[in-house]
């Protein structure tokens, strides 16, 4: 498969790093220009191939030793999880948020909680999809994080990491105490789906207006 821009040049050939940008003829091995339907096939399958590049290159860890902080942690997702079953994880360099955005019209609602990484974590490294976007968008179900969670009501600390297994995961490693010299640890894959850059728009802070709040009290009567 190879493409051209469409000048009618049939020598200037483009090597591309990015999914193919409209103003490109697509040709296929014997230099005829594939049909509109081969056309869609191709660059949805370049696009996923594209993203799942960029998406490997994505990392994530974090680490917490307080244990008020993991129990912090532990009621914030567990009152996500009543709100929302499944929810989208924004992580940036400063904060680790829950959104929800559901679609008004059919009932749907907003979360948006914007945690700040350094209330939580004492270590933290992330790295997103580029230089430009340095941001890491996955969705997962709240429950799972919750059930994984439980196990790290008294832990001495708890590691989480975006690890790649069959699927992508969120890791949560948890050193649990111990009376002998070796320590124990309890790991929880949480699956989680990678949600592509030309998505995340569909996810930016939602516009609230500054609340008007006014309370009046009847003047009180002498009886």
């Amino acid at each position: 498969m190879r493409f051209q821009r469409d000048t009618g040049d049939d020598s200037q050939l483009l090597r591309r790093t990015s999914p193919p940008q409209p103003g490109l003829a697509l040709l296929s091995q014997s230099g005829k220009p594939l049909t509109s339907h081969d056309q869609v096939t191709f660059l949805g399958q370049w696009s996923a191939l594209f993203e799942a590049f960029q998406a490997s290159s994505m990392k994530f860890r974090g680490r917490i030793v307080d244990i008020v902080c993991i129990q912090q942690l532990s009621r914030i997702v567990h009152t996500v999880s009543k709100l929302a079953k499944d929810v989208t994880m924004r992580i940036t360099t400063d904060s680790v948020y829950f959104i929800l955005n559901e679609d008004a019209v059919n009932g749907g609602g907003w979360l948006w909680a914007d945690i700040p990484q350094d209330t939580l974590f004492q270590e933290y490294n992330m790295q997103g999809v580029s230089e430009e976007f340095n941001e890491i968008y996955l969705d997962v179900v709240a429950d799972h994080i919750v059930k994984a969670l439980k196990s790290a009501a008294a832990a001495k600390s708890l590691k989480v990491k975006l690890t790649k297994k069959q699927t992508p995961c969120l890791s949560f490693e948890i050193e649990l105490p111990s009376l002998v010299p070796t320590s124990r640890t309890v790991v929880h894959d949480v699956p989680v789906s990678v949600i592509p850059r030309r998505l995340w728009n569909n996810f930016a802070q939602p516009e609230v207006e500054e609340g008007d709040v006014s309370t009046i009290l009847q003047r009180a009567t002498a009886t």
